[in-house]
């Protein structure tokens, strides 16, 4: 399915690959919400990527001292200690359910050290991290709801309108529609899409104070 993609490479390489891998961990994501299943598809190292990142209670530390590397992952392929990590299930559990505010890190990717070694193509169209659009492959349906989390992104987080209910999107499969077109299928997401730069958030507002975002409380 996938290396017909790979005949024509100045083609290929205007694809969104990585919303396409994105896509097909976020629908495997929703579906283990179901108890009974005892496997995960998608490309697991995005998900681990994102919690060593953001949750340094709950990553392996680095034998010796490394440099940050790019790709990102780079850093966790060399020696590591496991020493004082969960060892099973109820004990993630529980180390997720009791985190505190200062043991997630809500903007890993502004440090400076990550600044200076991410590639600036990467980072110069950073408006497009917080599009509020569908994220398509194949028969795969999600939605990049980044409305709902502004607080990674360093902004102030407003009050969401409500989720979009993707329940019936992740229930197609591709089996027996051979014949289906899928750009077809999937034209008025295709054009959500393509007017992915003009569908950032409304109302977005950052806080920031010696460099760092400053969350608003809504309590106050």
């Amino acid at each position: 399915m996938w290396l017909r993609h790979l005949t024509n490479l100045d083609e290929s390489g205007r694809k969104s690959w990585g919303s396409a891998v994105l896509t097909f961990l976020i629908r495997d994501l929703c579906r283990n919400v179901d108890a009974s299943r005892a496997s995960m598809g998608g490309c697991c190292l995005f998900l681990q990527a994102w919690v060593w990142f953001r949750m340094p209670t709950l990553r392996p530390q680095l034998r010796q001292p490394t440099a940050m590397l790019f790709p990102l992952l780079r850093r966790w392929t060399t020696a590591l200690s496991h020493t004082g990590l969960p060892e099973s299930q109820k004990e993630y559990r529980f180390r997720f359910d009791t985190l505190t505010e200062d043991e997630f890190v809500l903007t890993p990717y502004d440090s400076e050290e990550i600044r200076q070694i991410t590639p600036p193509d990467f980072m110069r169209e950073r408006d497009l991290w917080i599009s509020i659009v569908p994220l398509l492959n194949y028969e795969i349906y999600v939605w990049h709801s980044t409305d709902r989390v502004l607080r990674q992104f360093g902004y102030v987080q407003n009050v969401p309108p409500p989720p979009q209910n993707m329940v019936s999107f992740h229930n197609l499969t591709r089996h027996g529609k051979t014949e289906v077109d899928w750009a077809e299928h999937q034209a008025s997401w295709i054009a959500l899409w393509a007017h992915r730069f003009n569908r950032r958030p409304e109302f977005l507002q950052q806080f920031m104070v010696g460099g760092h975002s400053v969350a608003f409380n809504y309590d106050q």
